[in-house]
């Protein structure tokens, strides 16, 4: 298990694809004392699904859209926060949806899949 490898490495953080991140590993190196990073995460819907699983940070192309999620994340009520996180994953399959074309395709219209991405 990747996981379990990447905690028992000698290193004070870890920067890992955030299609590995689960809730287990970055629990498992944090207590271990590492700082948990996950790349990269480019739209707010996958950033809010990171921050949920408690990473502690992100690495990004677009911080400017990272820091208005931080900034809109809290100002959720605990409440809140959990409904968001029982709804992310539809969220994130709506907007998946969106921007794929025939055939889980991505579409090659981009004001096309701007406009589904946003519905």
């Amino acid at each position: 298990h990747h996981g379990r490898r990447l905690t028992a490495l000698d290193a004070d953080s870890l920067a890992v694809n955030s299609g590995m991140a689960t809730s287990g590993s970055v629990r498992r190196a944090q207590s271990k004392g590492k700082k948990v990073y996950v790349w990269t995460v480019d739209d707010p819907v996958h950033e809010f699904q990171m921050m949920n699983l408690g990473v502690d940070g992100v690495i990004t192309n677009r911080p400017g859209l990272a820091r208005e999620v931080l900034a809109r994340r809290a100002t959720l009520s605990s409440l809140e926060r959990i409904r968001w996180r029982l709804d992310s994953g539809r969220k994130a399959r709506r907007v998946a949806a969106g921007i794929s074309g025939p055939g889980g395709r991505r579409s090659s219209n981009p004001a096309a899949r701007e406009r589904r991405a946003i519905r």
